[in-house]
């Protein structure tokens, strides 16, 4: 066990006794570079320990502190939020939750491995090693062994509740989804909902939940387009919030056209309302296909290929408007049992198939008049539905 009196040792503070307390006099010119002489504190009340402040809280507050210590690494980032979450439910006043990003203290804490829980008990300064994984429960079950105190009515938070001032950090972790709810005091039952989904990944690093009162940060709603709430906005692992979308399909508009691909299909839309001599067109939109190092694109561009194909295979333009209802049909089944992000393909795939409709006019659904369609009908193609294959990609 580490105590914080030795820690305190090492950068040369002096221990006087005064009746009954402890009083410590820190010598500033030695340890200028631990220090951090102002305390902050967020809203959600997670501390910024520094060398001086740990000190100070220990001295001056009695409580339970129980902190998280990070180097910056990307699992120190993702980690982060259970955390936070997990704090939210608990009465600052009894209980106490800080986070050491200053690698200089940690390496005198002795820490050496990250992301790392260390906690305090009450009037002691023992620093003691929480052994356990970071989830919301094990961090709650972690403070009710130690304070010998029972949480099993307490109502846990699973999602991370943003603000100004943690909006950005939060959001902007690097490598993880995030499902963002915009809500108001009217939308509590909505706000019940979003903590029993988000309890259902509740140990899954990769995706995090938030939510955000728009009333009480007002600012922070106007980054976003929503006026109308609840509202749900997702991000990928790879993207920003300024790219984010709303559960109501308000995507921008034209999201997923791919402009080699449109202009192919202008230049050849009578070829294609004919539905033959259809094999250069469908080998140029393959080729067009690989020059797109997107993920989202790639797949947006193999749907194009897809509805080329379809065309070339039936040798009528019809079956686009065949397509065109089962998107329909998948947005509908689909809304909220398959994730935002397929949802999302979902969307931009119904934008392609209107483009289809724009540029090909009244040809898209002319049959060939010298073909009978029962006589013309063929079956399926046999190989799996484009939708199909999307769905087995990042499902939630």
């Amino acid at each position: 066990m580490l105590v914080v009196g030795t820690i305190y040792n090492t950068l040369d503070v002096r221990r006087t006794r005064s009746q009954s307390c402890c009083r410590y006099q820190l010598s500033y010119t030695r340890c200028a570079s631990y220090l951090i002489t102002m305390l902050a504190v967020v809203d959600l009340k997670i501390i910024e320990i520094s060398g001086s402040n740990l000190l100070r809280k220990l001295q001056n507050d009695g409580k339970f502190l129980i902190i998280y210590v990070t180097n910056g690494c990307h699992e120190c980032n993702l980690a982060y939020s259970k955390f936070v979450a997990a704090s939210q439910p608990f009465d600052r006043e009894e209980i106490r939750f800080g986070r050491i990003a200053h690698t200089g203290l940690a390496a005198t804490l002795e820490i050496d491995t990250f992301p790392s829980l260390i906690y305090f008990k009450a009037n002691s300064y023992q620093v003691n090693r929480a052994k356990i994984d970071i989830t919301v429960d094990s961090i709650i079950q972690l403070i009710s062994d130690v304070t010998k105190r029972d949480f099993i009515y307490m109502d846990k938070h699973y999602t991370v509740e943003v603000n100004k001032a943690n909006f950005d950090d939060t959001l902007n972790t690097p490598r993880q989804c995030k499902l963002l709810l915009l809500y108001t005091n009217e939308n509590k039952d909505k706000v019940e909902w979003f903590d029993d989904l988000a309890e259902l990944f509740k140990n899954d690093d990769k995706i995090m939940f938030a939510r955000l009162d728009v009333h009480r940060d007002g600012e922070l709603k106007d980054r976003f387009k929503a006026r109308a709430f609840p509202a749900l906005y997702w991000y990928s692992d790879d993207e920003i919030p300024r790219k984010s979308i709303q559960h109501n399909g308000a995507l921008p508009e034209g999201a997923g056209l791919l402009k080699e691909m449109d202009e192919l299909i202008k230049a050849n839309k009578n070829t294609i309302a004919s539905g033959k001599k259809m094999k250069k067109i469908v080998q140029k939109a393959k080729e067009f296909m690989e020059y797109y190092d997107d993920k989202d694109m790639q797949e947006i561009a193999e749907y194009y290929v897809y509805l080329l194909e379809e065309v070339e295979y039936h040798e009528e333009t019809s079956v686009i408007d065949d397509e065109r209802y089962y998107l329909i049909r998948e947005l509908v089944d689909r809304k909220w049992n398959k994730g935002p992000r397929q949802r999302e393909l979902l969307l931009k795939k119904q934008n392609v198939v209107r483009q289809f409709f724009d540029i090909m006019g009244d040809k898209l659904l002319k049959r060939n008049s010298k073909q009978s369609p029962i006589v013309k009908a063929k079956e399926p193609r046999p190989h799996n539905h484009h939708h199909d294959k999307i769905h087995r990609h990042e499902e939630l």
